[in-house]
């Protein structure tokens, strides 16, 4: 994730309950996936970024 800190890194890996390492592998990648309800592939792509931004703005992650 460009332009985060690893301190903002661990804080979502524990949020998702992944290892907290500071790497934003395709493990923590499919555990957002799954959290904001896109297909998961491990990949972030367009369906992840716009499940995300949805679940962001109805307050749910």
């Amino acid at each position: 994730m460009p332009g985060s800190s690893p301190g903002s890194r661990k804080a979502l890996q524990g949020y998702l309950r992944v290892t907290a390492d500071g790497v934003v592998a395709p493990n923590t990648i499919r555990a957002l996936q799954k959290r904001v309800g896109s297909g998961v592939d491990g990949d972030w792509g367009p369906d992840t970024t716009r499940h995300l931004q949805q679940a962001l703005n109805a307050g749910t992650f």
